[in-house]
């Protein structure tokens, strides 16, 4: 061992087990060594090895940094409790999951992103905290349930939910581009053909302000839908629309427009998309 100076893990202290991990910022972790023969394929044999050591070290200098391997060893310890779900420290456990075979996190990922998701899917579609993230990190690691809901999310979302710091793999996110314009080209042209088969209408109509606003807040409705291709942004943008003309009959307010057009909307926004080919 280096003369660096090091500090024990205060959730896993001394004497708490009989073998020492050691993470890359100089934490040490005692940990029972069978919880991680149990738990993990790769540290069986690591542990095997250590203790099969004629100096008999009973300790292994891991790559994880300190946070990273005390949100690890929760997981392999059923007498400790995993701490909450944060997508901002997220990556780094899930590449110790992958490197040492912990399958139980990936499960474990799943179940709060799912769990969370059904909370909310009544009456509306599931409503993810930043899919984006989690589109990058179910791409990264094969969660295709969980990519497919993050698409899903994202496909509707606001333009500004696109960003994120984590690298991003190009075949998905093109996918996810081409699906997201497909969805605003759809309503888009329902609302461009809305307005196309009302025009006729009030051409000659004296009730010209009526129109001209009319008009004016179509132009901000596809704005509108091209940075949120959403039932919502219909609903809410839907409220500038003026309300029956009194000298156009069959121009409606938009109110009953909208709820013609809700439930073929609504049940689209809920489909789970597919992911691109291989």
């Amino acid at each position: 061992m280096s003369n660096v100076e090091m500090r024990n893990s205060e959730e896993f202290p001394p004497g708490y087990g009989d073998f020492r991990l050691i993470s890359s910022d100089n934490v040490v972790f005692h940990f029972p060594p069978w919880f991680l023969s149990h738990m993990s394929p790769v540290f069986k044999d690591m542990v095997a090895l250590a203790t099969e050591d004629s100096q008999r070290t009973n300790e292994l200098q891991l790559t994880e940094d300190a946070e990273t391997l005390d949100r690890f060893l929760r997981f392999c310890d059923p007498l400790k409790k995993v701490l909450p779900l944060n997508l901002d420290k997220l990556q780094p456990l899930l590449e110790a999951a992958r490197k040492y075979q912990v399958t139980k996190i990936f499960e474990w990922m799943e179940e709060r992103i799912l769990a969370d998701v059904e909370r909310v899917m009544t009456p509306a579609p599931a409503r993810i905290q930043d899919p984006m993230t989690v589109l990058a990190l179910a791409t990264r690691f094969d969660l295709e349930n969980l990519a497919r809901l993050a698409l899903r999310e994202l496909v509707k979302a606001p333009a500004k939910e696109f960003q994120t710091s984590m690298v991003f793999e190009s075949d998905m996110f093109m996918h996810l581009f081409h699906l997201r314009q497909q969805r605003i080209k759809a309503m888009v042209d329902r609302v461009l053909a809305f307005h196309d088969a009302v025009k006729p209408a009030y051409t000659y109509c004296g009730q010209y302000q009526i129109h001209h606003e009319l008009d004016y807040s179509i132009k901000r409705l596809v704005v509108a839908l091209t940075e949120e291709p959403s039932w919502a942004t219909l609903k809410r943008n839907g409220a500038l629309w003026s309300s029956q003309c009194p000298g156009c009959t069959n121009l409606l307010p938009a109110a009953q427009i909208f709820q013609g057009w809700k439930a073929e909307i609504l049940e689209e926004e809920a489909k789970v998309p597919e992911l691109p080919p291989l």
